[in-house]
């Protein structure tokens, strides 16, 4: 150990003569303000959790792909349906939504909660 160039170095000196200010700045932890994208998103997972879900979360995951697959919101597909419009409605759509006839379960818990109908979910 006696000949290394650590011996005759002062530590000390090297403290006060090199400036680690830019040092410090290149691993200081930054803070970030919320970005537009990450506020919005936690609105929508609030707005999701205020939700009364009724239909099982895999089923109603899939009905909503099925919405969106078709292009429509849910008023129009039941117009559609109940005017038997063909033209609005392909006939591809169709089978997709004889997937999604709620079964006696999930019509008695709607008509049990109708009167909370707002608050309901985008799948039921």
């Amino acid at each position: 150990p006696e000949y290394t160039i650590f011996k005759d170095m002062d530590d000390e000196g090297v403290i006060e003569t090199v400036d680690f200010s830019e040092f410090e700045a290149l691993f200081q932890v930054k803070r970030f303000k919320k970005t537009e994208k990450a506020t919005k998103r936690e609105e929508t997972l609030k707005k999701l959790s205020e939700q009364l879900c009724l239909i099982e979360s895999r089923r109603a995951r899939n009905l909503v792909i099925a919405k969106r697959r078709i292009g429509q919101n849910a008023r129009t597909i039941m117009e559609f349906i109940l005017n038997t419009d063909l033209d609005g409605l392909l006939p591809e759509h169709c089978d997709l939504l004889l997937k999604f006839i709620p079964t006696q379960e999930e019509l008695s818990e709607l008509a049990k909660h109708a009167h909370r109908f707002e608050e309901f979910g985008e799948a039921e």
